[in-house]
Protein backbone atom coordinates (compact mmCIF):
# COMPACT_ATOMS: atom_id res chain seq x y z
CA UNK A 1 0.00 0.00 0.00
CA UNK A 2 1.35 3.51 -0.75
CA UNK A 3 2.50 5.96 1.80
CA UNK A 4 0.01 7.87 3.57
CA UNK A 5 -1.14 10.95 1.45
CA UNK A 6 -4.11 12.66 0.64
CA UNK A 7 -5.03 10.15 -1.84
CA UNK A 8 -5.07 7.50 1.04
CA UNK A 9 -6.86 10.12 3.04
CA UNK A 10 -9.75 10.57 0.38
CA UNK A 11 -10.37 6.98 -0.28
CA UNK A 12 -13.37 4.68 0.83
CA UNK A 13 -13.02 1.46 2.55
CA UNK A 14 -14.49 -0.06 -0.72
CA UNK A 15 -11.90 1.39 -2.97
CA UNK A 16 -9.19 0.27 -0.80
CA UNK A 17 -11.00 -3.40 -0.61
CA UNK A 18 -10.51 -3.63 -4.32
CA UNK A 19 -7.08 -2.50 -4.75
CA UNK A 20 -5.80 -4.77 -2.32
CA UNK A 21 -8.09 -7.47 -4.48
CA UNK A 22 -5.99 -5.97 -7.27
CA UNK A 23 -2.58 -6.16 -5.90
CA UNK A 24 -3.48 -10.07 -5.23
CA UNK A 25 -4.60 -10.57 -8.66
CA UNK A 26 -7.64 -11.18 -7.21
CA UNK A 27 -9.80 -9.11 -9.47
CA UNK A 28 -10.95 -9.43 -12.76
CA UNK A 29 -12.47 -6.62 -14.79
CA UNK A 30 -15.35 -6.76 -16.72
CA UNK A 31 -15.33 -3.69 -19.52
CA UNK A 32 -18.28 -2.71 -21.25
CA UNK A 33 -19.06 -0.81 -24.40
CA UNK A 34 -20.45 2.02 -22.87
CA UNK A 35 -18.62 5.81 -22.53
CA UNK A 36 -19.72 7.12 -19.37
CA UNK A 37 -18.86 10.33 -17.50
CA UNK A 38 -14.93 10.86 -17.14
CA UNK A 39 -14.14 8.10 -19.27
CA UNK A 40 -12.04 8.59 -22.65
CA UNK A 41 -11.91 5.52 -24.79
CA UNK A 42 -8.11 7.21 -26.19
CA UNK A 43 -6.90 8.09 -22.87
CA UNK A 44 -8.71 6.09 -20.31
CA UNK A 45 -7.50 2.53 -21.07
CA UNK A 46 -3.94 3.49 -20.94
CA UNK A 47 -4.21 3.25 -16.25
CA UNK A 48 -6.65 0.39 -17.05
CA UNK A 49 -4.32 -2.05 -18.99
CA UNK A 50 -1.28 -0.92 -16.59
CA UNK A 51 -2.84 -2.63 -13.49
CA UNK A 52 -2.37 -6.10 -12.60
CA UNK A 53 -6.01 -7.63 -13.38
CA UNK A 54 -6.67 -11.15 -12.86
CA UNK A 55 -8.20 -11.22 -16.57
CA UNK A 56 -10.20 -8.34 -18.74
CA UNK A 57 -13.22 -9.71 -20.16
CA UNK A 58 -14.47 -6.63 -22.63
CA UNK A 59 -17.50 -6.08 -25.36
CA UNK A 60 -15.49 -3.98 -27.22
CA UNK A 61 -14.77 -4.53 -30.60
CA UNK A 62 -12.11 -2.54 -31.20
CA UNK A 63 -8.67 -3.41 -30.41
CA UNK A 64 -8.05 -0.48 -28.10
CA UNK A 65 -7.22 -2.66 -25.27
CA UNK A 66 -4.76 -4.34 -27.16
CA UNK A 67 -2.94 -1.58 -28.89
CA UNK A 68 -2.66 0.22 -25.29
CA UNK A 69 -0.98 -3.63 -23.55
CA UNK A 70 1.33 -3.31 -26.90
CA UNK A 71 2.10 0.00 -26.10
CA UNK A 72 3.08 -0.12 -22.43
CA UNK A 73 5.00 -3.62 -22.89
CA UNK A 74 2.07 -5.56 -21.26
CA UNK A 75 2.42 -9.08 -21.89
CA UNK A 76 -1.22 -10.36 -23.13
CA UNK A 77 -3.02 -12.72 -24.52
CA UNK A 78 -6.48 -12.08 -27.03
CA UNK A 79 -9.09 -14.97 -26.21
CA UNK A 80 -12.23 -15.06 -28.39
CA UNK A 81 -12.86 -18.93 -28.43
CA UNK A 82 -13.55 -20.19 -24.74
CA UNK A 83 -11.04 -23.33 -25.94
CA UNK A 84 -7.53 -21.16 -26.64
CA UNK A 85 -5.23 -21.04 -23.52
CA UNK A 86 -5.65 -18.82 -20.89
CA UNK A 87 -2.73 -16.50 -20.32
CA UNK A 88 -2.82 -16.38 -16.88
CA UNK A 89 -0.36 -19.34 -15.97
CA UNK A 90 2.28 -18.19 -18.19
CA UNK A 91 2.21 -14.26 -17.01
CA UNK A 92 0.13 -13.03 -19.91
CA UNK A 93 -2.89 -11.12 -18.75
CA UNK A 94 -5.69 -12.60 -20.24
CA UNK A 95 -8.10 -10.21 -22.65
CA UNK A 96 -10.84 -12.16 -23.19
CA UNK A 97 -13.38 -11.11 -26.49
CA UNK A 98 -16.83 -11.51 -25.92
CA UNK A 99 -17.59 -10.66 -29.61
CA UNK A 100 -15.08 -11.89 -30.40
CA UNK A 101 -12.28 -10.07 -33.31
CA UNK A 102 -13.26 -6.94 -34.97
CA UNK A 103 -12.43 -8.62 -38.32
CA UNK A 104 -15.52 -11.04 -37.79
CA UNK A 105 -18.63 -9.89 -40.28
CA UNK A 106 -21.56 -8.35 -38.26
CA UNK A 107 -24.88 -10.36 -38.97
CA UNK A 108 -27.63 -8.51 -41.08
CA UNK A 109 -26.35 -5.33 -39.52
CA UNK A 110 -26.70 -6.48 -36.26
CA UNK A 111 -23.89 -6.56 -33.43
CA UNK A 112 -22.76 -10.40 -33.08
CA UNK A 113 -24.60 -12.86 -31.01
CA UNK A 114 -22.35 -13.86 -28.08
CA UNK A 115 -21.10 -17.20 -29.51
CA UNK A 116 -18.98 -18.49 -26.32
CA UNK A 117 -20.66 -16.17 -23.80
CA UNK A 118 -21.95 -19.47 -21.48
CA UNK A 119 -18.54 -20.55 -21.77
CA UNK A 120 -17.19 -17.54 -20.61
CA UNK A 121 -19.80 -16.83 -18.07
CA UNK A 122 -19.10 -20.42 -16.36
CA UNK A 123 -15.96 -18.80 -16.03
CA UNK A 124 -16.62 -15.87 -14.30
CA UNK A 125 -18.53 -17.95 -11.67
CA UNK A 126 -16.40 -20.45 -11.17
CA UNK A 127 -13.46 -17.60 -10.50
CA UNK A 128 -16.16 -15.82 -8.42
CA UNK A 129 -17.08 -18.73 -6.62
CA UNK A 130 -13.24 -20.15 -6.11
CA UNK A 131 -12.56 -16.08 -4.20
CA UNK A 132 -12.23 -13.87 -7.30
CA UNK A 133 -13.67 -10.33 -7.30
CA UNK A 134 -15.49 -9.28 -10.54
CA UNK A 135 -15.31 -5.11 -11.44
CA UNK A 136 -17.42 -3.89 -13.94
CA UNK A 137 -16.62 -0.50 -15.75
CA UNK A 138 -17.98 0.96 -18.82
CA UNK A 139 -20.80 -1.47 -18.91
CA UNK A 140 -24.38 -1.06 -20.22
CA UNK A 141 -27.93 -1.67 -18.22
CA UNK A 142 -27.79 -4.27 -21.01
CA UNK A 143 -24.52 -5.70 -20.59
CA UNK A 144 -24.75 -5.73 -16.39
CA UNK A 145 -27.83 -7.38 -16.75
CA UNK A 146 -25.84 -10.35 -19.27
CA UNK A 147 -23.55 -10.72 -16.36
CA UNK A 148 -25.62 -11.22 -13.31
CA UNK A 149 -28.50 -13.28 -15.18
CA UNK A 150 -25.34 -15.50 -16.20
CA UNK A 151 -22.77 -15.27 -13.07
CA UNK A 152 -24.91 -14.62 -10.28
CA UNK A 153 -25.66 -16.89 -7.38
CA UNK A 154 -25.68 -16.86 -4.01
CA UNK A 155 -22.11 -18.06 -3.34
CA UNK A 156 -21.25 -14.73 -5.37
CA UNK A 157 -23.31 -12.25 -3.16
CA UNK A 158 -21.28 -9.13 -3.58
CA UNK A 159 -18.27 -10.35 -4.89
CA UNK A 160 -19.60 -8.43 -8.21
CA UNK A 161 -19.18 -4.58 -8.51
CA UNK A 162 -19.95 -1.67 -10.58
CA UNK A 163 -17.86 1.64 -10.41
CA UNK A 164 -20.26 4.20 -12.43
CA UNK A 165 -20.72 7.81 -11.37
CA UNK A 166 -23.99 7.79 -14.19
CA UNK A 167 -26.31 5.37 -12.35
CA UNK A 168 -28.60 7.09 -10.11
CA UNK A 169 -29.66 6.41 -6.25
CA UNK A 170 -32.58 4.40 -7.46
CA UNK A 171 -30.01 2.49 -9.93
CA UNK A 172 -27.69 1.98 -7.44
CA UNK A 173 -29.84 0.74 -4.69
CA UNK A 174 -31.63 -1.56 -7.44
CA UNK A 175 -27.78 -3.01 -7.88
CA UNK A 176 -27.64 -3.82 -4.48
CA UNK A 177 -31.16 -5.37 -3.77
CA UNK A 178 -29.66 -8.11 -6.77
CA UNK A 179 -25.86 -8.48 -4.85
CA UNK A 180 -23.86 -5.92 -6.72
CA UNK A 181 -21.55 -3.56 -4.62
CA UNK A 182 -21.65 -0.32 -6.43
CA UNK A 183 -19.02 2.90 -6.58
CA UNK A 184 -20.36 5.88 -7.29
CA UNK A 185 -17.17 6.85 -9.11
CA UNK A 186 -16.32 7.35 -12.21
CA UNK A 187 -13.53 4.89 -14.03
CA UNK A 188 -10.93 7.16 -14.42
CA UNK A 189 -11.24 8.03 -10.73
CA UNK A 190 -11.89 4.44 -9.40
CA UNK A 191 -8.44 3.48 -11.97
CA UNK A 192 -5.83 6.19 -10.30
CA UNK A 193 -7.12 5.44 -6.89
CA UNK A 194 -6.08 1.68 -8.04
CA UNK A 195 -2.97 2.57 -9.50
CA UNK A 196 -1.99 5.16 -6.26
CA UNK A 197 -2.80 2.52 -3.53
Amino acid sequence: MAAWSDTAVSTTAQQRYLSDRLQQRQLMLFLGSETPTGFSWLTSVDELVQLPWQAIYTTTRNQQVENKCRQYRVPHEVIDQPQQQSGVGNGRLPIYKLYGSPNQTVLSGQRLDLPHWQEFSRQIRAGLESGLTLLAICASAAELAMVHESCYSDVVHNKMWISDADISEEGQDEYRTLGWRVLPDTPDALSRILRDL
